[in-house]
């Protein structure tokens, strides 16, 4: 009876001890799962919210605002912008990384510009011409709150103002208007393509391609001829190389474009990266610094185009070719502006805080259609002071055409009005070897129009 009861005993400690050792083998720990985690003694792989961990840990379940990252539960981050090409969260605001909500970044093409995450065009003149951009967005609804047009800046109209054809002007009436009357209540000018008319009669918009002449709607036009070294606007405005941007560039008469965001500058009408000097200068030189220098820019020791400058020698430079013929440069150097317009009123009535004309020169070879030379614009003056090299011509030319020079009031995109138109100036070998000339009148609001010559 003893014996039977050690007996029983020993089968069941042998048992006992045989199921222990099958619970050692099955054990989960850092040597059987070095890259996952143990969860009830199971080997998981630690990359799910429901089992994470690393190193044979036990597993961990993440929480609901968690998820599993390299076997560790992290807060999970939101990407409110675009993911890159490394999965790396980017603003999303960026013309190269452009996207929102997490969604993958994608670069805007040219003449784009990434708005709120999204690639739109770019607000400009071109594509907001009957409004005005706030926030790179093109606002057609006009108002007190947002005034302006053809792709300016919106802005904000000063208490006693109103918005009239996208010019904050004082609230006025029509009674004696010699002007046109905008929305039956508002004296406009009448000389603004947006506002155009005259006698007190109601304002009419010139259609596209049209601008407002003497009062009345014209069509005008830009093409190879009135526009050889510029681009055309949708309103048929050329935009020579001198008044170009990167926001209004181009060439040949063609329409003109808004640079892509990547571009450095508009140069002698093409949007100019970080390209060598020889693939845009195409009417001009590049000197040895990489600098493409325009034919207004050249001298006898700097010379050429379409290709790398080079000295005249003995010769002169017109045009960036060597000639026999001596050359002389014409500047303009200063005027007086008579303080009202023609019709007594202030020079830019539309802008409140500045009355004052824009002055810039234009110059060209008498009775040549072209105008060949143009000095930079004057904000707000009556007294412009230019001292700017504005052409080249040979003395040949000089003396046998003599030049036709005009002042005109630039008021943006293109847009301008003409103060005065001289009378053809005969030139003669005298007047050269001065080197200096006054036109005592020029039209009659332009006094003290001062130029002067130096030979190359």
């Amino acid at each position: 009876m003893c014996h039977g009861r050690l007996t029983l005993v020993a089968l069941l400690a042998a048992a006992m001890w045989t199921c222990g050792d099958d619970s050692e083998e099955g054990a989960c720990s850092a040597t059987d799962c070095p890259n996952g985690c143990c969860a009830a003694g199971i080997c998981e792989a630690g990359n799910t919210n429901a089992a994470c961990g690393s190193g044979g840990s036990t597993c961990s379940v993440c929480g609901s605002d968690e998820s599993c990252v390299a076997g560790v539960c992290k807060k999970a981050t939101v990407c409110t912008g675009c993911l890159d090409s490394s999965n790396v969260c980017q603003s999303g605001t960026a013309n190269t990384a452009c996207g929102t909500s997490g969604a993958a970044c994608t670069p805007c093409s040219s003449g784009k510009t990434c708005t709120a995450g999204v690639c739109k065009d770019a607000c400009s003149f071109v594509t907001c011409p009957l409004g005005c951009c706030s926030g790179g967005q093109c606002i057609t609804t006009i108002d007190t709150t947002n005034c302006g047009a053809g792709g300016a800046a919106c802005v904000t109209c000063k208490s006693g103002e109103t918005c009239a054809a996208g010019q904050c002007i004082k609230q006025q009436d029509c009674t004696s208007c010699t002007g046109c009357c905008f929305g039956g209540t508002q004296c406009m000018p009448g000389s603004d393509p947006a506002a155009c008319g005259a006698s007190g009669a109601a304002c009419i918009a010139c259609k596209t391609g049209e601008s407002c002449v003497n009062s009345a709607c014209q069509a005008v036009t830009c093409d190879a001829t009135s526009c050889p070294a510029g681009c055309c606007t949708s309103s048929n405005q050329c935009i020579p190389f001198s008044q170009q941007t990167l926001s209004v560039c181009g060439k040949n008469a063609e329409a003109c474009v808004v640079c892509d965001a990547t571009d450095k500058t508009c140069q002698q009408g093409t949007c100019v990266k970080d390209q060598p000097c020889l693939s845009f200068c195409s009417q001009g030189c590049c000197t040895t610094s990489g600098q493409c220098l325009p034919y207004t820019s050249q001298s006898k020791n700097e010379c050429g185009t379409s290709g790398q400058c080079m000295s005249c020698g003995t010769q002169s430079c017109v045009d960036g070719k060597c000639v026999n013929d001596p050359v002389w440069e014409v500047w303009i150097e200063s005027a007086v502006i008579a303080p009202k317009n023609s019709n007594g009123d202030d020079w830019d009535s539309l802008w409140l805080t500045n009355p004052l004309p824009d002055p810039y020169t234009i110059i060209s070879l008498g009775g040549s259609l072209i105008l060949t030379g143009f000095t930079k614009t004057i904000d707000n003056t009556l007294t412009p002071f230019w001292n700017e090299k504005v052409k080249t011509f040979k003395e040949s030319e000089l003396i046998a055409s003599g030049l036709f020079l005009g002042v005109r009031d630039a008021d943006g995109l293109g847009i301008f009005e003409t103060i005065a138109s001289c009378s053809t100036l005969t030139v003669t070998t005298a007047m050269l070897t001065t080197g200096t000339h006054t036109i005592a009148t020029c039209g009659t609001l332009v006094t003290n129009l001062k130029l002067k010559f130096v030979k190359q």
